[in-house]
């Protein structure tokens, strides 16, 4: 049996940083979002950690909603594949 943990992908596209970081995270605050860098706020130890986001990045989130990383465009495709959701039957 092949398993894994649910990992969901959205892009920040400049116009929806406020909507990925009160909405689509949980814990995250929203530091900033000029339309071309969203900058957040996550939970770390012993300080929160700052991650500054550019426009066409791909943000990554368990499935509690717990923020995970970004993920350049270039750099997605190397480590991540698009799943159907919901994934098909066995």
């Amino acid at each position: 049996m092949f398993v894994t943990r649910r990992v969901e992908a959205e892009t920040y596209d400049g116009t929806n940083g406020a909507f990925l970081a009160n909405e689509w995270l949980a814990e995250v605050m929203l530091v900033s979002d000029d339309g071309d860098t969203l900058v957040i706020e996550a939970p770390g130890w012993p300080e929160p950690t700052r991650y500054s986001i550019p426009k066409g990045h791909i943000l990554l989130r368990d499935g509690r909603q717990t923020f995970q990383q970004p993920v350049s465009p270039e750099d997605f495709p190397k480590d991540w594949v698009h799943l159907p959701d919901p994934p098909p039957a066995p």
